[in-house]
């Protein structure tokens, strides 16, 4: 597995690829929630869920958009 992490505001992103399944993966964890440390998003859990790279981006910003913190990703990466 070969994974990238990035934190901002209270925001922790893990993503990168899943080689056993064959997939791109990202997680995203709100750092505030003391309680629950279950992933707001949670993508690329089965087997080959996500296998182009620019697909799975705009899953990602899909699911960043619908949680509402799409500016997180934004602000930690190129996309603009």
């Amino acid at each position: 597995m070969s994974q990238q992490t990035i934190q901002h505001l209270h925001y922790e992103i893990i993503f990168g690829w899943d080689r056993p399944l064959g997939t791109y993966f990202a997680s995203v964890i709100d750092l505030n929630e003391e309680e629950d440390d279950y992933p707001l998003i949670w993508l690329g859990t089965t087997q080959s869920e996500h296998l182009d790279p620019m697909s799975f981006l705009d899953s990602l910003e899909k699911s960043l958009t619908d949680a509402g913190i799409l500016d997180v990703l934004r602000s930690c990466t190129r996309l603009k």
